[in-house]
């Protein structure tokens, strides 16, 4: 578990990964730290790890990124020779 409190932003931040977020002394930990955050007027944000594969979502992410502005730049030079 990894926590970064953000004094200037209000926000406490917790890092877990798959294992640590089924174990019991970590759910006693999270409850402190919730407590504290509505003591202190923090946004606590939790971030789990995945249980996909990171190369393979983050490159199927840059060509879904990649086909979305294909498509939109052919629509915007559609729309220009339409204005035309």
């Amino acid at each position: 578990m990894e926590i970064h409190v953000r004094e200037n932003e209000k926000l406490i931040e917790v890092w877990l990964t798959n294992q640590e977020r089924e174990k019991p002394e970590i759910k006693e930990q999270m409850a402190e730290i919730y407590r504290q955050g509505k003591e202190r007027r923090f946004l606590v944000a939790v971030f789990l790890s995945g249980r996909e594969e990171l190369d393979e979502l983050t490159s199927a992410l840059l060509r879904h990124n990649r086909d979305k502005l294909a498509r939109q730049e052919v629509q915007r030079q559609r729309k220009e020779k339409k204005g035309a």
